[in-house]
């Protein structure tokens, strides 16, 4: 049976580091705020220790404990979406129904909300309580949201989800209960790139993506990951013994370098222009190759802003777990962009998420009849 609510019982200790932990949230004014409303009259020119010391060792209500729990709770990030491709119109009362059972077995804490919209579009949104063990306990349970979409097209039925552990778990269970109900295994695609064997194929995905968004023209590249090696280097025969060709410096500058390659396993680029910069281009002749990759692209027709899209993988050695996400918007207002990225609303960003994958599967599709067999050029 679902907890109706879940209680804390906080000791001065957990109270202190709560306290401790949240200088940016909860600042110095605050805490002399918290001694106020109890009618104690702390000195504003008390260090931060000695105050939350103080008030550490108070007694709390539960109100009161939530109060300072909603000061230090952070605003959640939009995490980034991913989706999985079903070969098939699946019906949609056939969603509904799925949907519904495990909406019906919810355990936990999970709450369950199911909307449909059209003839064509269901959505399932579970909501749930996670735990991060890395926080102070107090701070260690997070509410979050997973929000399961369906869209049912001609031929195909694409489901979209929250690129996190939980959300691909409600998945896999609503996959395995419409192949229950269609009695067969509905063939399911994933974009990966686990195919593709070699670094520069690696990369050309990305470049290939974030240049072929339809109605847009790619502006700049500002971030960039890569990883630097698809397979376990083999043994270098120029670092054989017994080669007496070899110049012993030479030797040495070699194995400082296979050194250096075998340590650096990934690095991150942040800046303007980064796939015709210097630093980009040497670790590309290196063996480097992009799994994650964020661009500014300009829309051709109007309004004229410009997004800023950003695309990766979960698992970046094995290509698979493709993720993306719309980070915001440079707005175009009277002639000139905005300097700062502003967010763009939840509900205008699946036309977004249609288009990137969309070219993902159209840029993935064209590198694998290139390369059918071994991912070689």
């Amino acid at each position: 049976m679902p907890d109706s609510q879940l209680h804390y019982c906080a000791t001065d200790k957990e109270l202190y580091d709560l306290l401790m932990a949240s200088k940016q949230r909860i600042t110095e004014s605050i805490l002399l705020g918290f001694a106020r409303e109890r009618g104690i009259f702390c000195s504003p020119r008390e260090s931060r220790e000695s105050l939350v010391d103080y008030l550490s060792l108070l007694t709390y209500t539960y109100a009161d404990l939530d109060a300072m729990l909603g000061h230090r709770a952070a605003t959640q990030r939009t995490e980034k979406r991913m989706s999985i491709r079903l070969n098939s119109a699946v019906n949609l009362e056939d969603i509904k129904a799925v949907c519904t059972e495990y909406k019906e077995g919810a355990s936990g804490d999970e709450k369950v909300v199911t909307k449909q919209e059209g003839t064509n579009k269901y959505t399932a949104t579970v909501n749930y309580s996670e735990l991060d063990y890395s926080k102070t306990r107090l701070l260690q349970r997070r509410d979050k949201e997973a929000e399961i979409e369906f869209f049912i097209k001609d031929n195909e039925t694409i489901i979209r989800m929250p690129a996190n552990p939980k959300a691909q778990s409600v998945v896999d269970r609503l996959k395995r209960s419409l192949d229950v109900r269609a009695q067969t295994t509905i063939p399911a695609e994933a974009i990966e790139l686990s195919h593709l064997k070699t670094p520069e194929v690696r990369t050309r995905f990305f470049t290939s993506l974030i240049t072929s968004i339809p109605g847009y023209r790619m502006e700049n590249v500002t971030d960039v990951k890569v990883e630097s090696k698809l397979h376990d280097y083999p043994p270098p025969d120029d670092l054989e013994e017994g080669d007496d060709e070899a110049d012993e410096t030479t030797l040495e500058e070699k194995a400082a370098e296979r050194a250096m390659l075998s340590v650096v396993e990934n690095i991150a680029l942040k800046g303007q222009g980064l796939l015709s910069s210097p630093e980009y281009q040497q670790l590309k002749e290196k063996g480097f190759f992009i799994t994650n990759i964020v661009g500014k692209s300009r829309q051709l027709d109007h309004p004229y802003h410009i997004i800023e899209f950003d695309a990766g993988f979960d698992e970046p050695r094995e290509g698979k777990g493709f993720k993306y996400n719309v980070r915001g918007v440079y707005r175009y207002v009277n002639g000139v962009h905005t300097a700062t990225l502003r967010q763009i609303p939840k509900e205008e960003k699946p036309p977004f998420f249609d288009l990137l994958e969309q070219t993902a599967r159209q840029v993935l599709s064209r590198l694998t009849d290139d390369t059918p067999e071994t991912g070689q050029p």
